[in-house]
C-alpha cells in the first residue's frame, strides 16, 4: 500500500513515518486473525459433515502464524484417522455403531499391542473379520482428511473475500493510531 499526501501537521507525520513496520504487523495481524476464523469455521463444517466429537478434530488442525517477516499464514490437517470408539461408537450385538458411521459385522478388542499402549491409554479398536476364519483382521477406522481439505478450501475461499478485506483497514488504522499514541 501506497499513500502520497502532503501533511503538516507533526502528530500525523509521526504516523505515518511509523508507516513500514506498523502496515507489515497490521498484515500480520490481520492474516492471523482471519486463519484462527477459518480454522473455527473448519472446525464446525467437519463436525457437522463427519459426526465426529470437537475435540477430537480440534487436535487434528492447527494454524501457521504469520510475522512481520512472513506474511503468510495456514490452516493445517493431521492425516490421521480417527478411532471409532474415541468418537462414540458403541459394540451392540448387530456391530459397532457410532454417530453416522455403522460396522455391521464388526466388534471391539484390544490392539496389537495388549492391553495399554505406550501412553497408558487402553489401545482399544474396532475390527473385522474378512473371511469365516480368526485371521484377518481389517480395524475400522473414521477417515476426516478428505473432508477436512474440502471443507478448509470451502471456508478459505469464503473467508479471504469477506473477512479479511474487513479485517486489514481496521487493523492498519488501529496500528498507526497506537504508533501516533492516540491509543
Amino acid at each position: 500500500m501506497r499513500f502520497s499526501i502532503e501533511i503538516e501537521d507533526e502528530e500525523v507525520m509521526r504516523m505515518i513515518r511509523a508507516g513500514d513496520r506498523e502496515y507489515r504487523q497490521a498484515g500480520a495481524s490481520a492474516l492471523n486473525r482471519t486463519a484462527g476464523h477459518i480454522k473455527t469455521r473448519a472446525i464446525r463444517g467437519i463436525v457437522g459433515r463427519t459426526q465426529v466429537p470437537r475435540d477430537i478434530v480440534k487436535r487434528r488442525l492447527y494454524t501457521r502464524r504469520a510475522t512481520r517477516r512472513i506474511l503468510e499464514s495456514a490452516v493445517l490437517t493431521y492425516a490421521r484417522s480417527v478411532n471409532p470408539l474415541a468418537a462414540g461408537a458403541v459394540a451392540g450385538d448387530s456391530g459397532v455403531t457410532a454417530p453416522g458411521h455403522s460396522w455391521p459385522r464388526a466388534f471391539v478388542a484390544h490392539g496389537k499391542k495388549g492391553r495399554k499402549s505406550g501412553s497408558g491409554r487402553t489401545n482399544k479398536q474396532v475390527f473385522e473379520r474378512r473371511g469365516r476364519k480368526r485371521l484377518p483382521l481389517d480395524v475400522h477406522r473414521i477417515r476426516i482428511m478428505d473432508t477436512a481439505e474440502d471443507v478448509i478450501n470451502t471456508v478459505t475461499e469464503r473467508a479471504a473475500k469477506l473477512y479479511l478485506e474487513k479485517r486489514l483497514p481496521h487493523e492498519i488504522k488501529y496500528r498507526l493510531l497506537k504508533a501516533a499514541g492516540r491509543y
